[in-house]
């Protein structure tokens, strides 16, 4: 008996890159987005589902919303704690200079200065390190004022008289949420008056400060006939690196350049501001790209379900699609908006918000209206 030979149906060969540029049309072809999330083969047109490749789909997803957050999140981690040295100091780096010098002609001490701030590396904080009586706020909150920067102030009618234009305080941790607050109330304008006395300086208090506590530092400054402070910046010693038992002036005149002292004065002043405010800056990083990445994924799935409800009409011949593939249409639609926003969003940053949301939902809608609308009989 002779054995009958079937002749094996010949296997189709894939076409890699016709399947590669199937999903890079994706980029700008809606009907290509149609076609991967409804599972069309990228070789013969053909449906084989998407069984095989809805995971394409969810990488397409992450990448976009990835690649629209990336502008936001850079834009964030350059912002420095010395950035409140830019532009216009009004007299600030003048101040903290005078201070670390002890210059008696511009700085005046009430009751101590920054050699008596001194670190304890075990617990990471500042203590003050000299018996002084504390003064209290109107809120009664115990602080030490230690002096305050002095100068010339000449008025529209010529006359010239000292004012002071910053202020140096240290409190205890457990009283600085209050001091701040205390701080930010009390302002008054800054309108050339006379030098006030130690005590009552901290609620008549017209100028930029300093205020250090154990735990943390918070400092602000103010720009001349200002009611409110142009810029403020809080952080801790987290990331401080200064020996045990060194004082703040000790830390501010390391690496003194002969030269240009005060140079160097700021430059260790500006380092400060950045290790001080760096744990701070990096919650706020997290905290800010976890928000960006769920509006753009929230988003993403909103567009989903409207793309499934639109498409559920009784005249629209797209209402075989079903729920979980309306979702994979959008997803592979996502990637396109989402390379914008990452390329726009650092040309122009002060939009980088609301690229993704605006590029995506158009090119949806457009999606919805053109290549997802119902069919109408004449």
């Amino acid at each position: 008996m002779k054995a009958i030979l079937k002749n094996k149906k010949p296997q189709q060969k894939k076409n890699y890159f016709a399947s590669i540029l199937g999903y890079i049309k994706t980029l700008f072809s809606n009907q290509a987005c149609i076609d991967r999330g409804t599972g069309k083969s990228t070789i013969d047109g053909s449906f084989v589902g998407v069984k095989k490749t809805w995971y394409i789909a969810i990488i397409f997803f992450i990448v976009a919303i990835l690649a629209a957050m990336t502008p936001l999140t850079v834009q964030s981690s350059k912002i420095n704690g010395s950035n409140l040295l830019s532009g216009n100091n009004y007299g600030y780096e003048e101040a903290i200079t005078s201070i670390v010098n002890k210059d008696s002609t511009s700085y005046v001490e009430v009751s101590g200065n920054l050699s008596d701030i001194k670190f304890n590396k075990t617990n990471k904080e500042f203590v003050f390190d000299k018996e002084s009586t504390p003064n209290q706020t109107a809120n009664s909150i115990d602080y030490y004022y230690l002096g305050y920067h002095k100068t010339i102030y000449t008025d529209s009618n010529g006359k010239s008289s000292y004012v002071k234009d910053f202020d140096l305080y240290f409190v205890n941790k457990d009283n600085l949420a209050k001091a701040i607050e205390d701080l930010t109330k009390y302002t008054t304008k800054f309108d050339g008056k006379e030098l006030t006395s130690g005590a009552d300086s901290f609620i008549n208090r017209n100028c930029s400060y300093l205020l250090i506590s154990n735990k943390v530092v918070y400092t602000s400054k103010y720009a001349y006939n200002a009611s409110s402070s142009t810029s403020s910046i809080y952080g801790d010693y987290e990331y401080l690196n200064i020996n045990d038992n060194q004082s703040l002036e000790d830390y501010f005149v390391n690496n003194i350049n002969n030269s240009d002292p005060n140079k160097a004065i700021i430059n260790n002043y500006k380092n400060f501001l950045d290790l001080t405010y760096k744990n701070l800056k990096t919650k706020n990083v997290l905290i800010q790209s976890g928000i960006v990445l769920g509006i753009d994924g929230g988003l993403t799935l909103l567009l989903g379900l409207i793309v499934f409800l639109m498409t559920r009409g009784k005249n629209n011949p797209n209402r075989v699609i079903k729920w979980y593939q309306c979702f994979l249409i959008v997803f592979y639609a996502s990637l396109c908006p989402g390379l914008i926003s990452l390329i726009l969003g650092f040309m122009i940053s002060n939009m980088a918000m609301m690229l993704y949301v605006v590029t995506f939902g158009v090119r949806v809608m457009w999606m919805t209206v053109k290549s997802l609308r119902p069919a109408y009989n004449n």
